[in-house]
């Protein structure tokens, strides 16, 4: 895995550990092709103005083995051939496909040479596809066209209002697609006398005017389009005019929520707001129950026998399977041990509402009026009888500690710390809350800091209390710290672009 900014970083993606760190200077990286090995990379650099450069690494290394400017226009990506990689550059009234090796110093030597079509202009947008080979390119952004090379042929020829911009050839040059700002985009098959139009791609929802950007699969038999925010999925061997296979808007959802068991055996996730909760066990990773719980899902807590759901209105408890029923269960509401109503809560934020490890205690942050402005706090409850507890005036970020015994508002501004005991009568429902000594502190920090001692650091390395690294994150899986929770040796990772919790066990020792 590469990411190219000032440096281009070698991942090994399994682990996440860096292999190599390659320095980039000013210099912009447009393509990426790895050699066969595995341990050699190339790459393409966009200079001031059209100048553009092919450099060569070792991964393994991280050092430069060659570096040569291209002479002309680079028309579109690298790739790998062999050995060696190649690229094509237009000049003009030509165009050349050049190689240079993996692991050779000598300059790019000279593979095949092209005429161009007598009006090409080479300051318009093209794109060279290598085999077979063809030339693509979008004229006053009104005419897009394609040659070939080889044979001196014109192979389509098409006319549009829409403001052509973004081209793309699927992997073996059968289709080509091209997209408009306006949002519609043309797919195009090849046949004996050329390119002829297969589908007109029409973009699904609203949004503002953009640039329809184009790419196929690898196997060719699917397009994404991007429009604004809308993402579409399309066949290309479906020959239907305007529908399409998927369409899904690229937006942010709600994050995840999760909590762990007090023995940390077993974890209970969902997405917050959804209705349903999926229980995992942290020793094998499987899933152990999917639980469709028919409510809106605000909290979660889970110990070795029971879960319970904090939803809109209500508290609902669930025993667990246990021997082969254990094993990717599904239940709803109707197997459920208990369902408790509560007053309905009016939730601010997603870490608005909690529940105690126990399953004993429920908080939710409400809103009071008195006088002429409201006051912002958090109502507690007994989760299994639903009797509210008291009122406790106080804004921030909510937990219980993992015994159950204390409730900890970490306020605004940060630092500002609040706690109160959670005293029980000889019954064990809840009975009062007693101010603790702020002071003092928790018993239990936070869960979104580590008890171990455990960092994650703006850059995505995990280290140890020593401030070793054991691990670093992936772009996609890195977040603020109030999208992760810790427990033990257990982090998950909540934030909403995720398509599911990610939940990881560190095993190094302390």
């Amino acid at each position: 895995m590469w990411f190219a900014s000032e440096e281009l970083t070698s991942l090994d993606i399994q682990t996440g550990v860096r292999v190599s760190e390659i320095p980039l200077g000013n210099v912009f990286p447009t393509s990426i092709t790895h050699s066969g090995c595995g341990t050699m990379v190339g790459v393409l650099f966009k200079e001031s103005g059209s100048s553009s450069t092919i450099g060569t690494y070792n991964i393994l290394s991280g050092t430069l083995i060659s570096r040569h400017p291209i002479d002309g226009r680079a028309a579109g990506g690298i790739w790998r051939h062999g050995d060696c990689v190649q690229f094509a550059a237009v000049r003009p009234g030509s165009i050349t496909v050049w190689e240079v090796g993996f692991s050779s110093q000598l300059p790019p030597t000279e593979v095949e040479f092209f005429p161009t079509p007598n009006d090409f202009d080479i300051s318009s947008q093209f794109l060279f596809h290598p085999t077979p080979p063809r030339l693509a390119s979008i004229i006053r952004e009104k005419t897009v066209t394609i040659w070939d090379p080889r044979y001196s042929k014109l192979l389509l020829n098409f006319v549009d209002f829409e403001n052509l911009r973004s081209m793309s050839f699927s992997s073996d040059g059968h289709f080509f697609a091209c997209g408009s700002v306006a949002g519609m985009a043309y797919l195009w098959k090849e046949s004996p006398t050329g390119y002829i139009l297969h589908r007109k791609l029409l973009p699904n929802g609203s949004g503002r005017e953009a640039s329809s950007a184009v790419s196929f699969s690898p196997n060719r038999q699917s397009i994404v389009t991007l429009r604004d925010k809308n993402l579409q999925l399309w066949h290309t061997t479906d020959s239907s005019s305007t529908s399409s296979v998927q369409d899904r808007e690229y937006r942010r959802t709600d994050q995840f929520i999760i909590a762990f068991s007090p023995d940390e055996l077993l974890a209970v996730a969902a997405r917050f707001r959804e209705c349903t909760a999926t229980v995992l066990d942290l020793k094998s990773g499987a899933t152990q129950l999917a639980v469709d719980t028919n409510t809106t899902i605000f909290a979660l807590g889970v110990v070795r026998s029971a879960i319970a759901v904090a939803g809109d209105g209500k508290v609902i408890t669930w025993n667990l399977p246990t021997g082969v029923d254990a094993l990717s269960s599904r239940v709803d509401s109707n197997d459920s041990v208990r369902e408790t109503t509560i007053y309905r809560p009016y939730v601010v934020e997603f870490e608005s509402v909690c529940m105690s490890p126990d399953l004993g205690s429920f908080a939710v942050a409400v809103r009071s009026w008195p006088k002429d402005h409201y006051v912002l706090g958090y109502k507690i409850y007994n989760a299994s009888t639903g009797i509210h507890l008291e009122w406790v005036e106080s804004q921030g970020r909510p937990w219980f500690t993992p015994d159950g015994r204390e409730f900890w508002v970490q306020g605004k501004p940060p630092g500002e710390l609040k706690g109160w005991a959670i005293v029980r009568n000889s019954e064990s429902d809840v009975d009062r809350l007693e101010p603790l000594d702020p002071t003092v502190g928790p018993s239990r920090g936070p869960p979104w800091e580590s008890s171990h001692s455990y960092q994650v650091t703006d850059g995505g390395w995990v280290l140890n209390s020593t401030g070793k690294r054991l691990l670093w994150l992936p772009a996609h899986w890195q977040s603020e710290e109030i999208y992760r929770r810790w427990s033990g040796r257990f982090l998950a990772l909540l934030h909403a672009e995720l398509l599911e919790v990610v939940v990881l066990e560190l095993l190094v020792a302390e």
